[in-house]
């Protein structure tokens, strides 16, 4: 209420202002590098990463097809085309075999990884077989804010990084995201994108498309009041997983989401795992959670399962595609 509360007395109710300006220092420094660019979404932010790196008509992009929509919608936005990756089972994030075997056909333009519920995808395989190439990484980082891979944050290891600060997200902004971007260069140009492309004249001259994605001075203010606490909330976070993997250990036929040994998760969502034999199944779960009102549902519905995304390419995971020469295999 501080950070709000200043945004008015000193007027800067614009999308723009102190707040903004201090939210991007204070998460840079709490990732550790890159630059920093507060957004209006998240969605937004892996919007100007593609635009940033080229991505237009008659290129692919590769994306994890366990996620959420807005993962692959700004592919469409340039109009670009999806391919999708499927998920290896250790850590339900995109499979470096499936990665692998999609590149022995296919040269796309840039390479979404998406850490799922929080969860960070095994990025030193990943990196490997994309910087092998030349093909650049956008790490989706909207649920893992917090998260680390090997001691490194998440969102600062592929060429962009993405947060969201929706409602439901480890810290919020009501809604908002954050871009890191690899120079300042980037940087600067994706503002001025976000920023209706106004050029520096005194007049309104504007040479290239824009968009109004900048974050509110005021929304930042909230952004930075939570960023203060998200120690607390990634440890209660960790706490309600592990309580309950603790209450189903004893349980044969139930199992919670994986979190890797090179990885420390903020347990952004703790998911269940049902054995196909259980005679209980998850829509009986979720109706009696509902009962106590407790919110639950299904895990996301894969991208290439969607009505939308159907006809688009697919990739299935195959333990045995990688070479030897892959890290940590």
């Amino acid at each position: 209420m501080q950070y709000v509360n200043e945004a008015f007395e000193d007027n800067w109710v614009a999308p723009l202002g102190p707040n903004v300006d201090a939210f991007e220092s204070e998460l840079q420094d709490y990732v550790g590098g890159k630059h920093a660019l507060a957004i209006n979404t998240g969605t937004a932010a892996l919007h100007m990463a593609l635009r940033s790196l080229g991505v237009g008509a008659g290129d692919l992009v590769f994306c994890s097809s366990l996620t959420f929509a807005a993962s692959c919608n700004p592919i469409i936005y340039q109009n670009a085309t999806p391919v999708f990756i499927d998920s290896e089972p250790y850590s339900w994030n995109m499979s470096p075999q499936a990665l692998y075997r999609a590149l022995k056909t296919h040269a796309p333009k840039a390479v979404i990884v998406v850490h799922l519920y929080g969860v960070p995808a095994d990025m030193d395989v990943i990196m490997e077989i994309c910087d092998e190439r030349g093909i650049p990484v956008i790490e989706d980082a909207a649920e893992s804010l917090g998260s680390l891979y090997k001691g490194r944050h998440t969102g600062t290891i592929g060429r962009f990084g993405a947060y969201s600060f929706n409602g439901n997200k480890i810290i919020t902004t009501s809604g908002g995201g954050m871009l890191l971007c690899p120079d300042i260069e980037s940087r600067q140009h994706i503002l001025k994108w976000i920023t209706q492309s106004r050029e520096p004249a005194r007049h309104y001259e504007h040479t290239e498309l824009g968009y109004n994605f900048r974050m509110s001075n005021v929304l930042a203010g909230i952004g930075r009041g939570q960023l203060e606490d998200i120690d607390l909330r990634i440890e209660r976070k960790k706490h309600i997983y592990n309580t309950y993997k603790e209450a189903f250990s004893g349980i044969s036929n139930v199992s919670l989401n994986n979190i890797p040994d090179y990885s420390d998760s903020n347990c952004w969502l703790s998911c269940l795992l049902i054995d196909e034999a259980s005679d209980v199944k998850p829509v009986q779960i979720i109706e009696k959670l509902e009962q106590e009102n407790i919110e639950s549902r299904p895990i996301w519905k894969p991208m290439n399962m969607q009505p939308y995304y159907v006809n688009c390419e697919f990739f299935s995971h195959i333990d045995s595609e990688l070479p030897d020469a892959c890290p940590g295999l």
